[in-house]
């Protein structure tokens, strides 16, 4: 048949070109009319009888092109017939293309006036097949193990000719009249549309169709119904296309492939595969898709495959989240923390304290390479783990300002579910950019094992330098590195074969419940307090200094302070309607401290060790009492030594002669020490801890946080 260029849409009908078939010239045979020759009721007795039929093709144009499909030369025609009603057909030989759509031949044995006849017409030409009980034999696509082959991207002309199989019939035709038939087609096509989503170029050689049911080879095809049934002889179920001549195909762009195969219906359920050079994948239906014969159904396929070893990819536990912080480190104030065995810093409400980090996988795929090879690209799932949650990255609430306590942006550098990562190789260390659902970017350095300010990283580590404040009223404390002046973090992670399928849950960013805003004077101070931190507002020219922060200006006894413990327990109300009640003191494990200044510290001629109970012991050790006056907003406490008064402080700012001070604890005890002029008359300012706390206090704060 003649060439043509197919015009194929998913279940939309195509036209099947035919052409380079086997061509045998017709030429009259002369009869035999020997009378002792085979006769039989339907047959003639006239031998090598010369015939005709037309074996018609609808005057379809394929788009575009706007040919009429015709016969050729050289096409022929297997032809049987047989009395009408027979279900077995007598081979009548080969018929070849005369004109039109008109075919001759030599019938072995004439017709018999008056009867009427059915014929079969198959093309190709096949020598040797044969029809029985209205079937036939037919191979499609190839045979099992073979290959089509096409030619370059686009092209059909292997889908011509031979390898596209017709049949038709013509019934009841009277001897003597030119049997006509409506040749139908056999196979169906399927065009796959290959499209490369990779960087690197790719050039197709081979693509392979694999369907659930048998779809090319040896095949029987039983015409008596309205449309044939196939029943496979030799068959398989993947029809392979060589392609040959192939140029490069850019990222994003596209070229077409085109494999004959039977009939068949595509289901989503179906395990339906493509592959292309060896990369097999699913054919990924969405609906059913019908490859009936005579008609083109499309498929496609992204060839994302990156033949690249990126060492990123892969799965990964995570082992360890430290942090090297602190202000100061000049003096002793850096340092690592282990941030999961100190999981008491973080708020735990439902399980989402820093612990429920300890079991996420990290799940690193690669879609891209991109710039050359200079970057690469992937998708990046930060499963929560067997328990569901991921770490809030809440500091403890009640150590830190109000609504103050999230430090996600320090912490939450892995964005937790899917992301898109980017791997940097320009630079040393490489880096990993993670771009979020919402298009937040975090960027983390690739660290091999190390050591790093002392500590030992035994596995590969993600690093990011952070920008905390300095804090010195912290100095020392796990708070400080941690929460005010984290400097570097670290997620320590080792390489694991796969995730456990039990880690693969997600959990949304979980939000801490706020406690009620602080910054009302409560109505009650009773309750249990632990200390927060101690400060003096001293020196001629006051500033706040902390005073375990200057631990060496003081005895040992200092760090007594730390786990000291206060327990308001109201018991009454007085005469004007004040709170009053106890206040138990309790100096924890450790004692109290003892309120000294050692004279081997201070230095100053005609001062031995310091008191400084007057200053800093303004609550009785053990038990005494106290009045809280909410309209005035005071505290005082009455013991044996004494009276004092404070001033609550709740969070917040405060002003201090123009001076802030931040109260982070639940509330703060501002201790006015009526300063009027320094304690040693005349001294000269020097900025020194004898000045300050000695010399000119002229406040004491203690910070205590409601238990």
């Amino acid at each position: 048949m003649r060439r043509i260029i197919f015009w194929g849409f998913t279940l939309m009908t195509s036209a099947f070109l035919l052409t380079n078939c086997s061509y045998q010239e017709w030429e009259p045979q002369p009869s035999d009319n020997d009378s002792t020759g085979d006769v039989t009721p339907d047959k003639g007795t006239e031998k090598d009888v010369p015939f005709e039929v037309k074996a018609e093709i609808a005057a379809t144009k394929t788009a575009g092109d706007g040919q009429t499909l015709t016969w050729t030369a050289g096409d022929a025609l297997n032809v049987w017939n047989n009395v009408s009603g027979a279900t077995s057909y007598s081979d009548a030989g080969m018929a070849s293309f005369d004109k039109d759509d008109t075919f001759k031949g030599t019938l072995p044995v004439g017709l018999k006036k008056g009867y009427t006849y059915d014929w079969f017409m198959f093309y190709p030409y096949t020598e040797g097949l044969s029809v029985t009980e209205n079937k036939a034999s037919v191979t499609i696509g190839s045979a099992v193990g073979g290959t089509q082959t096409q030619a370059g991207y686009g092209s059909k002309e292997h889908i011509a000719g031979g390898s596209m199989p017709l049949f038709g019939y013509a019934m009841g035709v009277k001897a003597g009249q030119t049997p006509v038939a409506t040749m139908q087609h056999l196979a169906s096509i399927v065009e796959i549309n290959v499209t490369n989503g990779a960087t690197p170029p790719l050039t197709v050689n081979e693509v392979v169709l694999t369907a659930s049911e048998d779809i090319i080879g040896a095949f029987t095809f039983d015409f008596a119904g309205s449309e044939p049934v196939y029943t496979a002889v030799t068959a398989g179920n993947s029809a392979k296309l060589t392609v040959t001549g192939g140029a490069e195909i850019a990222k994003d762009e596209s070229a077409k492939f085109y494999l004959l195969v039977k009939p068949f219906t595509a289901i989503p359920s179906a395990d339906i595969k493509i592959s292309v050079n060896g990369y097999e994948k699913s054919a990924g239906l969405e609906q059913v898709v019908e490859f009936k014969a005579g008609q083109t159904g499309s498929l496609n396929f992204v060839y994302d495959k990156i033949d690249f070893e990126e060492s990123l990819a892969g799965s990964y536990q995570i082992q360890g989240l430290w942090v090297y912080g602190g202000t100061g480190p000049e003096y002793g104030g850096g340092g690592f923390v282990d941030m999961h065995n100190k999981s008491w810093l973080f708020d735990e409400e439902a399980g989402h304290d820093i612990t429920a980090e300890m079991d996420n996988y990290l799940e690193f795929t690669l879609i891209d390479i991109l710039d050359g090879g200079q970057k690469t690209t992937g998708k990046c799932v930060n499963w929560a783990g067997e328990d569901g949650k991921n770490w809030s990255c809440w500091y403890l609430q009640s150590a830190v300002p109000w609504n103050q306590a999230d430090i996600s942006h320090f912490y939450r550098q892995i964005p937790i579910g899917e992301s898109v990562w980017v791997r940097d190789y320009t630079v040393e260390p490489n880096t990993v950019t993670f771009t979020d659902s919402e298009g937040k970017e975090t960027t983390l350095e690739i660290l091999a094992p190390q050591e790093v300010n002392g500590h030992n990283f035994e596995n590969s580590t993600f690093h990011t330098a952070l920008n905390g404040t300095d804090n010195w009223n912290a100095i020392y404390n796990d708070i400080d590195k941690v929460y005010y002046k984290p400097r570097n973090y670290y997620i320590e992670v080792v390489k694991v074969d796969s995730v456990p399928e039990t880690a693969k849950t997600s959990e949304a960013p979980f939000i801490p419940t706020l406690p009620p805003d602080p910054s009302v004077v409560p109505e009650s101070i009773a309750g249990t307090y632990a200390y927060a931190n101690a400060l003096c507002f001293g020196g001629i020219d006051p500033a706040f200094v902390g005073l375990v922060e200057k631990s060496w200006a003081f005895s040992e006894s200092i760090w007594c302070l730390q786990d000291d413990i206060y327990v308001f327990t109201a018991t009454g109300t007085d005469a004007d309607g004040n709170e009053t009640g106890e206040v138990d003191y309790q100096g924890g494990n450790d004692g109290y401290w003892d309120y000294i200044m050692p004279a081997s510290y201070h230095k100053k001629e005609g001062y031995d060790d310091l008191d400084l109970s007057p200053f800093y012991g303004k609550i009785a050790q053990g038990i005494s009492q106290y009045v809280y006056n909410k309209s005035e907003c005071t505290v005082t406490f009455i013991s044996d030594n004494g009276t004092s008064v404070a001033r609550p402080l709740v969070p917040g700012s405060h002003d201090f002669q123009g001076k802030p001070h931040e109260v982070i604890a639940t509330f703060a005890l501002d201790f006015d020490l009526n300063y009027t002029e320094p304690n040693v008359p005349g001294y000269a300012q020097d900025w020194s801890d004898f000045e300050r706390f000695y010399v000119a206090p002229q406040n004491y704060v203690l910070h205590l946080n409601k238990q």
